[in-house]
């Protein structure tokens, strides 16, 4: 587990392009934190380090935004309230293919699969720091990557 003190936006965005350069084609980004700790702004980092041009909102209301020509989805289960309405959405059969970044995913503890990184963002100072955690030997090898970084 490694924390990361990001004193604006701005690191917060690049935490997540230093995910993007470790992690491989198959991985789950679960992100956790209040309201406004940054974690649509990591996932922003990220798809733009991954090459994706066009504007990254969270998304809250349409549950999953899929960019296919990378090989990623971002998901919010904000609003998801059980595990029955989080299996209609399909990102549980989706997790096994592609790269996932999932905000709020502590929703839902048990339902992940076994080998993820878990990145907790919280206000920190004038700022915010983040947790990561790995929880099997691909997202280690990621956490490790990025303590190289």
């Amino acid at each position: 587990m490694i924390t990361i003190h990001l004193p604006d936006e701005a690191a917060t965005e690049a935490l997540g392009a230093a995910l993007a350069r470790v992690v491989t084609a198959r991985a789950v980004l679960l992100l956790d934190g209040p309201l406004g700790a940054g974690k649509t702004g990591l996932a922003r980092g990220f798809l733009r380090s991954r090459g994706e041009l066009g504007p990254v909102a969270s998304p809250t209301y349409a549950i999953v935004r899929s960019y296919p020509a990378l090989g990623i989805s971002h998901a919010d289960v904000y609003r998801i309230r059980t595990e029955a309405e989080l299996v209609e959405t399909g990102i549980l059969d989706g997790v096994e293919t592609g790269v996932w970044l999932i905000e709020w995913a502590s929703q839902f503890p048990a339902v992940w699969p076994d080998d993820r990184l878990q990145i907790t963002l919280a206000p920190y100072g004038h700022g915010r720091k983040a947790t990561i955690a790995a929880t099997g030997p691909h997202s280690a090898a990621a956490l490790r990557g990025l303590g190289a970084a």
